[in-house]
């Protein structure tokens, strides 16, 4: 994977969109999706059943959504 920013969009299948080390949009669109972010401060777009990888220390992330409520953990 490169440094550069990486904008990911699904389908309505369930996804893995994986990103890379610069700061990346995820959006897994309709389905059960898996978003991976990386390095950079990414943001992902989620819906229901959507799920979100992300490890310590990598960036500054933002989860956008229009659920009533969603989980991190």
């Amino acid at each position: 994977f490169g440094t550069g920013a990486f904008a990911g969009t699904g389908n309505g299948l369930a996804n893995t969109i994986t990103g890379g080390a610069g700061n990346d949009l995820l959006d897994g669109g309709a389905g059960s999706d898996t978003l991976k972010g990386g390095a950079g401060d990414d943001t992902y777009v989620i819906s229901t059943g959507d799920v979100v990888v992300e490890n310590a220390n990598e960036g500054i992330d933002t989860v956008r959504t229009a659920l009533a409520n969603y989980t991190l953990s």
